[in-house]
């Protein structure tokens, strides 16, 4: 059973990785191949170039609409943000505000899924 292999219990969940992607820029898109559920973003800066996100907001691509998912103020190493799920094609960053060029290391989503028994 799944919950067995990771020593899970009933009442605990499984965070699962839905896609990534790297880039530099306002902007950065992760697509996926069909419409998939997300709960969480991460946003992680290249601080080796130095952080340089004051603000952002990001967007899932659903049913042919872009729709706010959350926002915030600076990233830095890593910022996490959970949000009720929803099923998107795509998800975008746009940063609103930055002291330079944002460098993103990282861009994920996830979905949570209850770890139930097989």
């Amino acid at each position: 059973m799944i919950m067995d292999h990771y020593g899970l219990t009933n009442m605990e969940q499984l965070l699962l990785v839905v896609g990534d992607c790297k880039g530099e820029g306002n902007t950065v898109i992760l697509k996926f191949k069909s419409s998939t559920p997300i709960s969480q973003v991460e946003i992680q800066e290249d601080i080796s170039k130095g952080e340089h996100i004051r603000s952002y907001y990001v967007e899932g691509l659903a049913d042919a609409n872009w729709v706010r998912l959350c926002e915030g103020t600076s990233v830095g190493h890593k910022r996490i943000q959970l949000f009720d799920p929803v099923n998107v094609r795509s998800v975008r960053l746009t940063v609103v505000n930055s002291g330079g060029v944002p460098y993103i290391r990282r861009f994920a989503a996830y979905n949570y899924q209850s770890a139930t028994p097989e």
